[in-house]
């Protein structure tokens, strides 16, 4: 994608957070079975997004949630994705 649909937000001092940009559209979500049913998954249904959004390029790390928090949220590497 294009570096116009990437936004880097400031969290913090040297925290930073990459989002893209979901543009409006319409698509199928959910399982196409090709007429066989699928066990536990959702028949495919057209779906719209009417208005575009940014969302997270990566998992929030504990470093991350912790600068939106004010803190953190288990005592280990706060480079890790956070869990729980």
């Amino acid at each position: 994608p294009s570096d116009v649909y990437k936004r880097q937000l400031e969290l913090a001092p040297g925290v930073g957070m990459t989002f893209n940009f979901v543009p409006p559209g319409a698509f199928l979500f959910g399982a196409i079975d090709n007429g066989k049913p699928k066990r536990g998954k959702k028949p495919a249904k057209p779906t719209e997004i009417k208005k575009g959004f940014y969302l997270g390029t990566h998992e929030v790390t504990r470093t991350q949630w912790h600068a939106i928090m004010g803190a953190p949220s288990e005592p280990a590497d706060m480079l890790r994705p956070v869990d729980n």
